[in-house]
């Protein structure tokens, strides 16, 4: 038998996908960043594909007068699955809404300046990730599928993409990252 050289062993490495090579490293369970898992949506790149979800905080807002509970907030959240930032949120008393799915969209849409500046907490602080999406990927909740949010969505070239009913891992990204901030 005979040894190939180390050209040769370099060059058939190379050959190796990304997906293969993290199997390989890492178990037959385990994918690399970029590649797209079963039952969900690849992203071809920066600003490319944004997941959206809604949840409750895990606080609990008082009065400040009275000191009596209010309630806990919703908070919606949009995810560049590509870079894996937050672009866009809202938070809201009310429960998720055409309305309050549209200021979401907005906030990841323009930028946070303005807004950290109305916060009284920009200066040192920057948050460069905003912009034009491509494709807007969310949930089967009722506002996502309202006919007036999705003719809204293609009148600013947003592709309005609602995943089917099943497992949550069908938007991991978004669910990872409510996860975490729950």
């Amino acid at each position: 038998m005979q040894v190939p050289s180390q050209r040769t062993l370099l060059r058939l490495i190379g050959e190796i996908s990304e997906p293969q090579r993290a199997r390989a490293s890492m178990g037959s369970k385990q994918r690399s960043a970029h590649e797209p898992h079963p039952g969900s949506y690849a992203s071809m790149g920066l600003l490319d594909l944004v997941q959206m979800d809604h949840t409750r905080a895990d606080v609990i807002l008082v009065d400040s007068e009275h000191r009596e509970e209010l309630t806990r907030p919703w908070l919606t959240l949009l995810i560049d699955v590509w870079t894996r930032s937050i672009l866009g949120f809202y938070v809201s008393f009310g429960d998720p809404s055409i309305f309050r799915c549209g200021r979401a969209v907005a906030n990841a849409l323009l930028p946070k300046g303005p807004l950290l500046q109305e916060l009284g907490i920009e200066g040192d602080v920057a948050y460069p990730m905003h912009g034009q999406f491509r494709r807007l990927h969310a949930d089967h909740a009722a506002p996502h599928r309202a006919e007036s949010f999705r003719r809204a969505c293609l009148a600013n070239g947003i592709d309005p993409d609602i995943r089917p009913r099943g497992p949550a891992h069908f938007g991991g990204h978004i669910e990872r990252l409510i996860g975490t901030m729950v």
